[in-house]
């Protein structure tokens, strides 16, 4: 039998991604274009690292305020 650790810092597919946040996968390909951080990059596979994602979009998140105000 196998026992299944999630952990914290799991690497995610684009749905997977997409799904979590709530947005299209085509929005994850165009935050990719934009800089979004890949963990894992091989051919056909992508995969995001959770927290790499997150301070991302902190990040830009603060950018786009700061050029509005």
């Amino acid at each position: 039998m196998f026992q299944v650790v999630v952990m914290k810092n799991s690497l995610l597919s684009t749905t997977q991604l997409s799904e979590r946040l709530g947005v299209t996968r085509q929005a994850i390909y165009l935050w990719r274009q934009q800089g979004l951080p890949t963990a894992v990059n091989y051919s056909r596979t992508i995969r995001y690292e959770w927290e790499d994602v997150l301070e991302w979009l902190n990040r830009n998140k603060a950018n786009r305020e700061n050029k509005v105000g």
